[in-house]
């Protein structure tokens, strides 16, 4: 269990004390802000679900704030940390608990599939990677059962669909289900960060939707968001214009219609239309 000599870290006035104890810093590099709200802590705490009793993988554990609460919630968690100093930091808090495993790498070298089924996974991303890791859960062969995020508000926004749809949008919302969570003032952590955060909560479909085929046909009508669909797989297939038109007669789409137009439930029927009508993989 959690050593006694360590206070809530999720207190401003416990962490600021804490890292001068230590000698720590936070680095710029791992793009690390710590979270010094509980109030925000327990409403991750309660959108993962640590008492469900099902395992739970913690990207970006850092200091064990989060871990120590979903511990104390009976979860077993599996935290991946790639910084050397909260690794340490982990494995002094948490070691001689049964329920604790360590994974010392970056996220993006994970090997997911090692994890054992139904799993959920919780983690507050570095801004500077989030594209990469939620591509990276996109990619999965066998999703978790439950996705909870902290991420910029802003990439938050554009999952949901904000102001208008997105590539992004269309990806994760066939994926899953997406849920808006809360919002997280950038004066919630320490230090605080030029933006403000946002978490959700995506639960992926149990019948697969979202393949490799699609993912590239929706990232190809998504190519210059200014253009119109057609003229995005115009070039991005190098197709024939007639072909592209009678796509979009065949789909109830006009030719001037642009990709954020199209809904999110049409892009998996309007695909295979593609397929069959215009020959491509």
């Amino acid at each position: 269990m959690d050593l006694p000599d360590f206070p809530d870290l999720s207190e401003r006035r416990n962490l600021q004390l804490f890292l001068k104890t230590r000698g720590l810093t936070a680095k710029r590099g791992f793009d690390q802000n710590f979270l010094v709200d509980p109030t925000v802590v327990a409403v991750i705490v309660q959108a993962v679900g640590a008492e469900d009793g099902i395992p739970i993988v913690e990207v970006g554990a850092g200091l064990g704030t989060l871990t120590a609460n979903l511990l104390k919630r009976g979860a077993t968690v599996t935290a991946i940390e790639s910084d050397r100093e909260m690794v340490a930091i982990l494995n002094e808090r948490f070691s001689k608990n049964s329920r604790f495993t360590l994974l010392p790498q970056d996220v993006r070298s994970v090997n997911f599939s090692s994890f054992n089924r139904p799993y959920r996974l919780v983690g507050n991303l570095p801004y500077s990677i989030t594209g990469q890791i939620v591509r990276l859960l996109l990619d999965l062969s066998e999703a978790p059962e439950r996705i909870v995020l902290m991420i910029q508000k802003e990439v938050g926004d554009k999952i949901m669909g904000k102001p208008r749809l997105s590539r992004l949008a269309v990806l994760v919302q066939l994926f899953g289900t997406v849920e808006w969570v809360t919002e997280v003032s950038r004066n919630s952590f320490l230090p605080a960060p030029r933006v403000d955060s946002a978490v959700i909560k995506i639960t992926p479909r149990q019948t697969r939707v979202l393949n490799h085929a699609l993912a590239r046909f929706i990232n190809i009508s998504f190519a210059n968001p200014r253009q119109t669909l057609a003229n995005n797989l115009k070039h991005g297939y190098s197709l024939p214009d007639d072909s592209v038109a009678a796509l979009l007669k065949k789909s109830a789409l006009k030719r001037t219609v642009r990709a954020e137009e199209v809904s999110v439930e049409h892009w998996p029927e309007f695909h295979k239309k593609a397929q069959t009508l215009c020959s491509i993989s």
